[in-house]
C-alpha cells in the first residue's frame, strides 16, 4: 500500500494499494462499510486535498497541475 494515500468511496477512506500508474489504480476496499458497486466514484482530491499533498510529499498545486489534460475536473464551491 501506499501509506496515506487515499481515496474516498462514499465518503470513506479506502487506501490505494501499489503506485498509482497513468489512468490505472487499485483501491482496496476490505475495510469499506457496505459495498463498492460498479459505477460508484473514487474521489482522490477534496476538502483533504491538503493532507493527500503532504503524504504525496508534494503540495497541491502540483497536485493539481500534475493532472492531465483527460481528467475530468469537478468543481464544487
Amino acid at each position: 500500500q501506499s501509506p496515506g494515500i487515499n481515496a474516498r468511496i462514499g465518503g470513506q477512506a479506502v487506501p490505494v494499494v501499489g503506485r498509482i500508474s497513468m489512468d490505472y489504480t487499485i483501491l482496496d476496499v476490505t475495510d469499506l462499510k457496505g459495498y463498492a458497486a460498479l459505477g460508484d466514484k473514487a474521489v482522490f482530491f477534496g476538502a483533504d486535498l491538503e493532507n493527500q499533498a503532504v503524504n504525496a510529499h508534494m503540495i497541491n498545486y502540483e497536485l493539481l497541475t500534475g493532472l492531465g489534460a483527460r481528467c475530468k475536473r469537478v468543481y464544487i464551491k
